[in-house]
């Protein structure tokens, strides 16, 4: 039986500023077939999906994900089911990428899917589609699908809106956020809602998640129990307790914290950690393969 894996390839340098990553699922001889449902955090990124072969489905709705498609923001654990061992590529923008380079009103909006070919139009879709070659490997694929990135986003100015530093998440809140970005909460809410396409209060919500996520990768003290640590992590995440840590990770993972701690621990978290943990990829396919 063919199985599948998933590589995660850090985007070039000039590239950084627009993409967080860029994630593959590969058909594999020697690999072990991945479950047929795959569970993703909520996150505050869009993305753009590119299905060269097989089906990928959403577990949600069990609608087929069109062949080339941009994904808005998600507040709830998107869900994805495969049919067979599909070949997917799936660019993670950094956030507010996509809305200021399709425009506030085109971008995909908050659990929104949209077809490429309604923004791009359907000339441009099939070019993009056609740089993942079968026979090239995935270094080759990404390069050239950076070139095409590159032509698109260089140059492109998006406002800042993410807190660079929170040493307090338990008083952190939308007027800390407006301050450390040298603007009003009024202000901050109209560059959100222009950018995401939502408040920043749900936005909030999801970076602390994502704090919480950072926390739980980082192995424990083994003089301390289990227990311990996760309350630990609640009080340094910003939540009242364990219990109400407990209940954000699973509305906004569909997992409980212990289960998270174990999965990041034993795999790639970036998927999951999508902050600082990813450094700069390299420029070139004969680089990417060399290392």
């Amino acid at each position: 039986m063919i199985g599948s894996r998933v590589l995660l390839l850090a985007p070039a340098p000039a590239l950084a500023p627009f993409v967080h990553a860029f994630a593959l699922r590969r058909p594999c001889a020697q690999a072990a077939p991945l479950p047929a449902l795959q569970r993703f955090p909520a996150q505050w990124r869009g993305a753009l999906s590119l299905v060269s072969e097989g089906t990928l489905l959403d577990g949600h709705s069990g609608a087929a994900v069109g062949r080339a498609e941009f994904c808005g923001p998600r507040l709830r654990p998107g869900l994805r089911r495969y049919r067979g061992e599909p070949v997917v590529t799936t660019v993670l923008f950094q956030p507010g990428v996509l809305g200021a380079w399709l425009g506030p009103l085109r971008a995909p909006a908050l659990e929104a899917r949209v077809p490429a070919e309604a923004l791009l139009g359907a000339a441009e879709t099939q070019a993009l589609l056609r740089l993942i070659h079968p026979g090239d490997s995935p270094a080759q694929q990404v390069w050239r699908l950076e070139q095409w990135l590159l032509e698109r986003l260089q140059g492109l100015s998006v406002a800042p809106l993410w807190p660079q530093t929170v040493r307090d998440w338990a008083g952190f809140d939308v007027m800390s956020w407006a301050a450390q970005l040298g603007c009003s909460a009024r202000q901050l809410q109209r560059r959100v809602q222009a950018l995401q396409g939502l408040s920043p209060k749900p936005l909030l919500r999801v970076l602390r998640m994502q704090h919480c996520l950072r926390l739980l990768h980082q192995p424990g003290q083994p003089a301390q129990g289990a227990l311990a640590q996760l309350e630990q992590i609640a009080q340094a995440s910003g939540y009242c307790d364990g219990a109400h840590m407990a209940r954000e990770l699973r509305a906004l993972t569909g997992s409980s914290p212990q289960s998270l701690r174990e999965l990041l621990q034993r795999s790639d978290p970036r998927p999951w950690i999508q902050e600082p943990l990813l450094q700069p990829g390299l420029s070139t396919p004969g680089a990417r393969a060399a290392a």
